[in-house]
């Protein structure tokens, strides 16, 4: 019988997620023996996050040319902290592919851009040929980018076999009042053994906080949202919230750099 990470440190965990469960784990990949090395964020870390939707069948076509095209050149980057690609698992809004780059602020990435060009001319393409090629397989995309802050969380997230990204927007004239409430309940979750990584938007639609929560499946992430929302942090964090927006995902091993 399937215990939960939250069930095993006393949080009660609710049933009839069985079927859901058969799903997900249907639905996606396995996490390989070796995976790489987990990348917690650090100091001055900005992670740029772009979704994807795909035309219909297309989804593969674009998996494979990450990996044996454009994966080969970000590896070459030296300014790259770390790369990272999920599937959607379940989401309220259409997504099929998320990458994530971080870097060491904007700058880095501003930076990163030599490193690219040189290794797309040594493989005898170009940065713009190939991100041309993705957009040709795409229906649409959008960009964001996050200014993480280490103290809002702990560990890797995006290791775990299902992550949670959770953006919120804020209420007018609370942001003091969230921004401590996501310390606190940062410390809970740390407490609990949930990896989180969470940072302030600086480029969305209107999002202001990116929340990234790791998870070993459906009923962990249930448990958590219940635990979670009953703490004092939790409900202080809920009252500073206008909007919340929730996809589940699952990464893809074999678009990962560092």
């Amino acid at each position: 019988m399937h215990e939960s990470r939250l069930a095993r440190t006393g949080v009660p965990v609710r049933g009839g997620l069985a079927r859901a469960l058969l799903l997900l784990s249907v639905a996606m990949p396995s996490v390989p023996s070796d995976p790489v090395e987990a990348q917690a964020p650090v100091e001055g870390e900005v992670r740029q996050f772009v979704s994807f939707t795909f035309q219909p069948g297309r989804m593969g076509d674009a998996v494979a040319l990450y990996r044996d095209e454009v994966v080969p050149l970000y590896e070459q980057d030296s300014h790259l902290l770390s790369f990272r690609a999920f599937r959607e698992a379940e989401s309220p809004a259409p997504v099929d592919l998320v990458v994530v780059r971080a870097f060491r602020g904007m700058a880095g990435m501003d930076a990163s851009g030599g490193d690219l060009r040189a290794a797309a001319e040594r493989a005898g393409t170009s940065v713009g040929a190939l991100y041309g090629r993705i957009a040709a397989l795409s229906t649409g995309h959008t960009d964001e980018f996050v200014a993480m802050v280490p103290a809002w969380g702990s560990g890797d997230p995006t290791a775990s076999r299902l992550t949670a990204f959770v953006r919120l927007r804020l209420a007018p004239g609370k942001r003091d009042e969230a921004e401590a409430a996501l310390a606190e309940l940062g410390g809970w979750e740390r407490e609990q053994g949930i990896a989180v990584a969470a940072g302030r938007f600086i480029l969305s639609d209107g999002w202001e906080v990116m929340r990234l929560v790791g998870f070993d499946d459906l009923a962990d992430y249930e448990s958590w949202l219940r635990a979670s929302s009953e703490t004092s942090a939790g409900e202080r964090l809920r009252v500073g919230t206008v909007e919340r927006s929730t996809a589940l995902l699952g990464a893809v091993p074999e678009l990962a750099i560092r």
